[in-house]
């Protein structure tokens, strides 16, 4: 079911729309200049990202694609659809908010969920610039939910509240050259999540993780360090998921900082595509 709504509840941060998207929307997915944005106010509640037409949120107010919103099944909740749109929908530094109004403007919705090929570039015409900012309460991000957003840059953080990570989540989003950070309770990141993105520093993996998917980071291959954090024993991962760390630079170090010791870390990501040359 659909959401009519006004505005977004917003967090400190709100995004800054792209103040010449007319002339700059042809570098999403190519190496040209990302644009400077346009500084933004504190936010206010009736500060929105985009424009009210009536009936649904828009991007920036010269392209008519806009975002689709829909109550999720436990009827108290809220998701975001998809793009939808003939044109691109287009937003520098994204801000997903933690909850939404309703039709009434009075019910708040947390928005728990960000469903499959929300704004995938392959499903429709969704444009995102810059940074992305993922809400408080989102819990779930869909297959292909970002695929191939290849302007997003900068780090991913994910917040406490995210669970579950779907397959091609993030594939190739491959500007991203910043950090890349988990939360506390993610339990699932599915196959082909991170492919080709060119996250930097250490990536560490939680002890809540308990399944990851086949190329779930392959070609991510500008970590120096793999951390298993928190690990008393053997990850209980899908043995024939034999590329997880596939296609990485040959060599960095493998870390445990649980009981479980770091040579078993290293030898169960080799077995998992982790090139020979990596070491504790």
């Amino acid at each position: 079911m659909k959401i009519k709504w006004k505005l977004i509840v917003t967090t400190v941060g709100l995004a800054a729309l792209v103040g010449t998207v007319a002339t700059s929307i042809a570098s999403c997915g190519s190496n040209n200049p990302i644009p400077t944005p346009t500084p933004t106010p504190p936010p206010s509640p009736t500060d929105y990202i985009g424009k009210w037409d009536g009936s649904d949120w828009k991007g920036h107010e010269n392209l008519p694609g806009h975002l689709e919103l829909g109550i999720n099944e436990d009827g108290t909740t809220a998701c975001i659809e998809r793009v939808n749109g003939d044109v691109e929908f287009a937003a520098y530094n994204f801000v997903i908010p933690d909850s939404v109004y309703g039709e009434d403007g009075t019910t708040v919705y947390k928005l728990t969920k960000i469903n499959n090929d929300a704004f995938s570039t392959a499903a429709d015409y969704a444009c995102l610039f810059g940074t992305l900012t993922i809400g408080n309460n989102i819990e779930e991000i869909g297959d292909s939910a970002f695929y191939q957003c290849y302007a997003l840059t900068g780090d991913l953080i994910f917040p406490n509240s995210v669970i579950s990570i779907g397959n091609s989540a993030f594939y190739q989003c491959s500007n991203f050259y910043g950090r890349l950070r988990f939360g506390d309770h993610v339990e699932h990141i599915g196959s082909e999540a991170f492919v080709d993105d060119n996250f930097t520093e250490n990536l560490i993996i939680k002890n809540s993780v308990e399944s990851v998917g086949q190329y779930a980071f392959f070609h991510t291959n500008n970590f120096a360090k793999l951390v298993f954090e928190g690990w008393n024993q053997q990850p209980n991962w899908d043995s024939e998921a034999t590329e997880i760390f596939g296609d990485w630079d040959d060599s960095g170090i493998v870390s445990s900082t649980g009981s479980w010791g770091s040579s078993d870390a290293l030898s169960f990501a080799i077995s998992h595509g982790l090139p020979s040359g990596w070491h504790v």
